[in-house]
């Protein structure tokens, strides 16, 4: 395959071009700090995604040899330190052996940056599914698929078979003293084959990163995002995660994120309305909506401080009934109306009256022929 620029992403590598034997086959995304690439392995016939450290703020690509190289040599230095918390991450997350976490499969440097390698997961991510149920679906959405909102809100089994599997996948991680960092339904897919979350896209290292050119306010996901990640002088533990799920679980049923974390211990005071006194969710068990409630404490000290912390406040047969189970395949994205009028269907009227003109013409037809003939002999 040649080598092709995609003009949607100047500043990725072109299709086709290989690293060993990997080929990029398309970008799948550009962020401020890398690029995102589905590949292909000639070693093993498989597809895979690759990630390119390329942060913006120290770093770019020259072209044509597609090297990454600091945008001066002030920011040499901190582009070597960017390579490092980049590297420190991938180590850690391929000791990671979950089903319910992404894997990593390879690590290595070329073009002047450095890469690693995971497995390709065909699926939606998480928001998408929610979106599809029409959870939370803003009127541009509904408008740009052209349909009518049909809301499918989650029972209660659906959304602990959901989240069940991620904790154990979370707990895994804790364990090797790493923390996620970005929980947000935007890095969760929902693996087509097995209808499991995914637990994707860890921010860990993307703050580390960010935080020596940007302020966090401008690198969180608000709203996912606990307290203490607002400042580089606060603790952070595996009860910073449990804040970022008990978000997730409150998209899923409310149709929003919470409040912004930081605006919640402002002047103004917490804004936050508690799950367990909102009558409108009696679907949900009073238990799993204070269980939410107890992980968006603004305050890290008074929340869970563990995965196994939280679990036990959750509805806890429910959850095991219901471990071994897939969400449901979502609604397919219905199908977009189009843009520009074609026509009106063709009026039943109009089929009658050729029906009933059609003998007549055939007999004109046939006086016309006879006619014609008795004139010619």
């Amino acid at each position: 395959m040649s080598a092709d620029n995609d003009p949607q992403f100047p500043m990725a590598l072109p299709n086709g071009f290989r690293m060993d034997h990997y080929e990029i086959e398309r970008t799948l995304g550009v962020g401020n700090f890398g690029v995102t690439y589905l590949a292909h392995s000639h070693r093993f016939n498989l597809p895979c995604v690759i990630k390119e450290l390329l942060p913006g703020d120290f770093a770019t690509r020259s072209t044509p040899t597609q090297e990454i190289v600091p945008l001066s040599t002030s920011l040499r230095d901190g582009f070597k330190h960017c390579q490092q918390d980049f590297l420190r991450e991938a180590t850690i997350l391929h000791q990671v052996n979950h089903p319910n976490v992404v894997k990593i499969l390879d690590l290595f440097s070329s073009n002047g940056t450095s890469y690693y390698v995971m497995p390709y997961a065909e699926g939606i991510t998480f928001e998408d599914y929610l979106l599809r149920r029409n959870i939370g679906v803003q009127e541009d959405v509904i408008r740009r698929w052209g349909t009518d909102p049909l809301y499918l809100p989650f029972k209660e089994e659906e959304l602990l078979s959901f989240l069940f599997p991620l904790l154990d996948g979370l707990e895994s991680v804790h364990r090797l003293g790493y923390l996620h960092r970005d929980i947000k339904p935007e890095n969760i897919i929902i693996v087509s084959e097995t209808g499991q979350p995914l637990l994707i896209d860890f921010g860990a290292a993307r703050q580390l990163i960010g935080s020596r050119s940007r302020p966090m306010s401008a690198i969180l996901t608000r709203g996912y995002a606990p307290f203490e990640q607002y400042g580089s002088s606060h603790n952070q533990g595996p009860y910073t995660d449990v804040y970022a799920l008990g978000a997730v679980l409150h998209r899923a049923i409310t149709g929003t994120p919470p409040p912004e974390a930081i605006d919640r211990l402002g002047d103004s005071g917490d804004k936050y309305q508690p799950l367990a006194k909102r009558k409108e969710l009696g679907a949900y068990s009073e238990k799993l909506r204070r269980a939410i409630d107890t992980a968006l404490i603004p305050q890290a000290k008074q929340r869970p401080q563990t995965i196994s912390d939280w679990r036990s406040l959750l509805p806890i047969t429910v959850i095991l009934e219901t471990s071994t189970h897939s969400l449901p395949p979502p609604l397919p994205p219905p199908l977009p109306k189009p843009e520009t009028p074609i026509g009106d269907p063709w009026p039943f009227w109009k089929t009658k009256l050729i029906l009933i003109a059609l003998p007549t013409i055939l007999v004109l037809w046939a006086v016309l022929y006879l006619v014609l003939s008795l004139l010619v002999r």
